[in-house]
Formats: C-alpha cells, sequence, structure tokens
C-alpha cells in the first residue's frame, strides 16, 4: 500500500486561509447574537433606594391649604375665590381627606397595577432569542471546535387561556376599582364620627363652665 502523500504547500496555506475565515465568520456571528439579544432586552433595573428626607418633605406638604385640595374643592364646585378658607366645613375636609388621604392613595394604586396587568394579558407572549456556547468534536479542519449556538423560544398559548386569563383580570380590575370608593367611604365616615365626638366634646366644655 501506499502512504498518503502530503498536501502541497498551496493547498495547505488555502486550507488555514478557510479555517481562519471561518474563525472570523463565527467570532463575528457570535458578537452579532450577542449584540441581537442586548437588543431584544425590554426592560432594565433601576434601583429605587429609600430616601427619608423625600418621605418626610411629602408628609409636610400633607396640608389643607396645599394646591391639590384647592383644585380638587374647584373641580367639586366649591368657590375657592378666598384661599385658604377661614372656616372648614365638613364637607370641605371630606373632600380634602380624599386627596390627602393615603389609605385612598393606596387603593388608586392598586386599581393602577390591575389595569397594567390587564393590558398586559391582552399582548401576545414574546419570542425568545438565547445564545449558548457550543463545543464540536468533529472540527478536523484545524479551526476552533467552539462556537455560538441560538435556541429560538416560542410560547405557545392555546385553549382560549389568554382570553380565559383575561377576562379573570377584568373581574378583579372591577372589584379592585370598588376599593377607592370603599376606602373613601370609611374615610368620610370617621371624618363625620369625629366631627360628632368634638361637637360633644365642646356642648360638653360650655355646659360644664355655665
Amino acid at each position: 500500500m501506499r502512504g498518503r502523500r502530503a498536501a502541497p504547500p498551496a493547498l495547505r496555506s488555502a486550507g488555514a486561509r478557510v479555517s481562519d475565515v471561518r474563525s472570523t465568520v463565527r467570532v463575528a456571528a457570535a458578537v452579532a447574537l450577542a449584540a441581537a439579544c442586548g437588543a431584544c432586552a425590554r426592560f432594565t433595573y433601576h434601583d429605587a433606594p429609600l430616601a427619608p428626607g423625600v418621605s418626610e418633605a411629602t408628609f409636610e406638604q400633607r396640608r389643607l391649604d396645599t394646591p391639590a385640595v384647592r383644585d380638587y374643592l374647584a373641580a367639586q364646585g366649591h368657590d375657592v375665590s378666598t384661599w385658604p378658607p377661614t372656616t372648614w366645613t365638613l364637607p370641605w375636609l371630606g373632600h380634602a381627606a380624599v386627596v390627602l388621604h393615603p389609605d385612598i392613595a393606596l387603593a388608586r394604586a392598586r386599581v393602577a397595577q390591575a389595569t397594567a396587568e390587564t393590558a398586559t394579558s391582552r399582548t401576545r407572549p414574546p419570542w425568545t432569542l438565547t445564545g449558548r456556547p457550543e463545543y464540536n468534536s468533529k472540527e478536523t479542519d484545524g479551526g476552533t471546535p467552539w462556537g455560538i449556538g441560538a435556541i429560538v423560544g416560542l410560547p405557545l398559548d392555546l385553549g382560549g387561556k389568554r382570553a380565559i386569563r383575561t377576562e379573570q383580570l377584568e373581574r378583579l380590575e372591577a372589584a379592585v376599582a370598588t376599593d377607592v370608593a370603599v376606602a373613601t367611604w370609611r374615610i368620610r365616615s370617621r371624618l363625620r364620627r369625629h366631627a360628632t365626638d368634638l361637637y360633644v366634646a365642646e356642648r360638653t366644655v360650655a355646659a360644664l363652665a355655665a
């Protein structure tokens, strides 16, 4: 049997150039895939550290003479030409509580969250593109055995699951919307109870002083 002849130098150099081209193409593909994955990122995390000074300033701004209370009273049909008023009536205090009380702000935040979840449920699940390194043990042309592979994720939402999920969230949104009315009713009830207690206490003091 005759031994294998060595490849001519020209062929060996051509093969080396082909191997270099393949390696370059793989590196370029890896860079392009990494850039594409970075472009596909939809959400970016932003830290929100606690700021005691800001919280304190926000708490101190909860005053009856703030512009927010004035604008809300004007929207409810009250005359705010003289601001702040010299006397606060019970209806005025009730409207001010709607603007300033944190329970109502919390209820409104829950409504906003439920609305966002309902809107999100109507969107189609996004496709995903994931890159991962791969090793080819059969690489024999002198190039690197390492490469970049891509995995495409295509979620299937069958059987009307999305419509059912959206309907559930819509009903939850409608239920959460009543929390604002319930919180308003509770705050106004407490306000009326405290106003009654104040009136009784003042009359009692006046009677004892007579």
